[in-house]
């Protein structure tokens, strides 16, 4: 199958099975070392993208959902470097960091919902419900996530008082 699509702000033209999934076109056909470097044992902690602005686990995701969409993966956030700064920041603050399994994926969630979230004033009860229940999309337990959630409120807090 043939198919056209951004990955990581790079317009491709794949030639792929239509049934291989997101994560292994980006490991054998766009070469994304973090994701081949992992030992997920099984278990997808570190494939989290972000297709067409929505949290995806790219390795439910087959090649023919993905033809004209936009796919960023944690190489687009690093290239974010004062986003990524802040994170880094606050990792070492809150004295937290996620395990070498699924790093990559926890901090682009993190990227993700500091997006969703950078014109709302306050972060309330619901928006904590969402923000906790998209941080269990990666089932690794090397941190609480009570601490990512204070992680993407103080950085929101941040953002809200430079734009005021």
């Amino acid at each position: 199958m043939k198919l056209s699509c951004i990955i990581d702000g790079n317009f491709l033209e794949l030639n792929v099975n239509s049934q291989k999934s997101l994560l292994n076109i980006l490991i054998d056909d766009c070469d994304i070392e973090y994701l081949k470097n992992k030992d997920r044992n099984g278990l997808d902690y570190n494939s989290i993208v972000i297709v067409d602005n929505v949290l995806t686990l790219s390795s439910l995701v087959p090649a023919f959902a993905i033809k004209n969409k936009k796919i960023e993966t944690f190489i687009t956030f690093k290239k974010k470097y004062p986003i990524y700064k802040k994170v880094l920041k606050k990792y070492h603050f809150y004295n937290t960091s996620p395990c070498k399994n699924c790093y990559e994926s926890k901090t682009l969630i993190i990227n993700y919902l500091i997006n969703k979230y950078n014109d709302k004033k306050i972060l309330e009860g619901k928006d904590e419900e969402f923000i906790l229940n998209e941080l269990s999309l990666v089932k690794c337990n090397c941190t609480n996530p009570l601490d990512l959630l204070k992680i993407v409120k103080s950085i929101n807090q941040e953002l809200r008082k430079k734009n005021v």
